[in-house]
């Protein structure tokens, strides 16, 4: 659940609800049946708002700032 509000913009590329609450979790669930078309014509842009929290994003990331700590502990 955590950080969940951060990856979705509601309407764009998922709905949000409250954690527990079924009643807007079959309303999202709805949503989604009735724009499912619309959901599909977006799938790349909606891949596309995810790829920066993709796990080689972050091992990458992670890497790069590695190199930059040795970098500087080197006194580079």
């Amino acid at each position: 659940i955590g950080g969940v509000g951060e990856l979705i913009t509601d309407g764009k590329n998922g709905y949000l609800f409250e954690p527990g609450n079924t009643k807007q979790f079959a309303q999202a669930i709805e949503k989604v049946y009735r724009n499912v078309d619309g959901f599909l014509d977006k799938s790349e842009e909606i891949r596309k708002s995810f790829e920066k929290y993709s796990l080689s994003h972050y091992t990458d990331r992670l890497e790069q700032l590695l190199r930059e700590t040795l970098e500087r502990a080197r006194g580079k």
